[in-house]
């Protein structure tokens, strides 16, 4: 956490958008090419029957991908001015933010067809190691140290941002509860017929979740696993699996809008502000 932002794109070990490249430890594809950056956007595109996470991107209150590159450009912004005054070279990072992630839906084939049962942090992107191989412990205590430049940059970003983003956060965890359960037990039945649909197709799963834990913490994706995720799609989509929770998320979801409206007009209020000091910082 920085500045009271929960920084998820900076947290993942293989999308890295943080002060150098760290890729090991995450999962592999088999195939000899990752798509683009961009390519990988194109194809995660807002879902028709959004679940979970998926709701982030349509809550008005909620930074814009946008925003979130601002602010992250500024942050790097003011470590490459400050590590330049300690006489420091520092190359600024790429921004890959969190919308290909938010976006990862049961029903996307395209994105499904390249990480099956993955998060899309399978792919590595480049981002350039900022050290000094004459001096590297004392230029990482200058870059991260107590009073280093990433600090002192975050202080002139994303601390200025603090004072909502700390708020949302835990509106954020409060909505994700709501949904979390929500459709289960009216499931049930869809769940069972999803399963028969599998095990026609010669996949004994009981549930999707069963196919998802097989597979989602392997090292590499594997031919096997995209023929296993994309028979799980087509029984989803068979028996309307995602679209039923979507509809019983998105009446929870204004359930909770409306019982929480005085809420909701504050942060109003207070994304204003927030939308002011983003804007100066760009």
């Amino acid at each position: 956490m920085i500045g009271g932002v929960i920084l998820k794109h900076w947290a993942r070990s293989c999308i890295v958008v943080g002060l150098s490249i760290a890729s090991s430890g995450c999962a592999q594809r088999t195939d000899a090419v990752d798509p683009s950056w961009s390519e990988l956007v194109s194809i995660a595109v807002s879902p028709e029957f959004p679940i979970d996470n998926n709701w982030r991107e349509s809550l008005e209150f909620m930074p814009s991908e946008a925003q979130n590159k601002a602010l992250y450009d500024a942050w790097q912004s003011g470590m490459a001015s400050c590590m330049a005054s300690l006489g420091r070279n520092f190359q600024a990072g790429n921004f890959y933010g969190d919308l290909v992630v938010d976006r990862q839906n049961p029903l996307n084939r395209d994105l499904a067809a390249l990480v099956g049962y993955h998060e899309p942090s399978i792919f590595a992107y480049p981002q350039p190691t900022n050290t000094d191989a004459n001096d590297p412990e004392g230029y990482a205590a200058d870059l991260e140290g107590a009073n280093g430049c990433a600090g002192q940059a975050a202080k002139k970003t994303y601390d200025l941002v603090s004072f909502y983003t700390e708020r949302i956060d835990g509106v954020l965890q409060d909505i994700m509860r709501e949904l979390a359960d929500v459709g289960d037990a009216a499931q049930a039945p869809l769940v069972a017929a999803w399963s028969d649909c599998m095990k026609r197709g010669g996949h004994p799963f009981a549930t999707p979740h069963d196919a998802s834990t097989k597979y989602s913490d392997t090292e590499k994706v594997t031919e096997a696993e995209i023929r296993i995720r994309l028979a799980d799609l087509d029984c989803d989509k068979e028996v309307g699996l995602t679209a039923s929770r979507s509809r019983a998320q998105r009446t929870a979801l204004d359930a909770w809008m409306t019982k929480n409206s005085t809420m909701m007009d504050e942060l109003r209020v207070g994304k204003a502000s927030f939308d002011s000091v983003v804007a100066e910082l760009s």
